[in-house]
């Protein structure tokens, strides 16, 4: 399933995802939201995806959170990044990847969600370098934690793309 739009305009933002955004962002985000029952961020621990949104799981991905550096680390990727052509292997760097746009920008917006633990979320073009066709895609990344720490200290992913189809005018 791609996004609907014909065009994905830039956009980007923190807290809860535009309600235009792909419905599997917002399941994404309501899932989210629910774990964290009233705290900034949702314990690892109380996350169960392969029984609680088997569907949503091509689309996910996790980072590993390295400090004092701030570096974001793969940990998992879902079927569609690697679909995309997004292969990084796990243990590889994001700041490591091929970029084709403002990767920088993706980066500094990541450690915002660490320092704030709050969401981001963002459409438009790739700033990763993909090995398929992708003219555009829409982007949430939220925080959570390990061992209840209240620290962000994983981000936990999600990136509906939108193929090239041959009408568009973007190749």
């Amino acid at each position: 399933m791609s996004v609907s739009l014909r065009r994905t305009p830039e956009e980007r933002g923190f807290g809860a995802p535009p309600a235009h955004f792909d419905e599997r962002i917002g399941q994404f985000y309501a899932y989210w939201d629910h774990k964290r029952e009233g705290s900034d961020v949702p314990d690892r621990a109380d996350f169960d995806p392969l029984v609680e949104i088997p569907r949503l799981l091509s689309n996910v991905w996790l980072l590993d959170i390295e400090r004092p550096t701030m570096r974001f680390r793969y940990r998992l990727l879902g079927n569609d990044m690697v679909s995309a052509g997004v292969v990084p292997k796990a243990g590889e760097y994001l700041d490591e990847r091929p970029s084709a746009g403002n990767i920088q920008e993706t980066i500094d917006a990541f450690r915002q969600v660490c320092e704030t633990r709050t969401p981001y979320w963002r459409a438009g073009k790739p700033h990763l370098v993909h090995d398929r066709f992708v003219s555009g895609l829409q982007l949430l990344a939220l925080p959570i934690s390990l061992g209840r720490s209240g620290n962000a200290d994983m981000l936990m992913n999600m990136t509906v793309y939108r193929w090239l189809s041959p009408d568009d005018d973007q190749r």
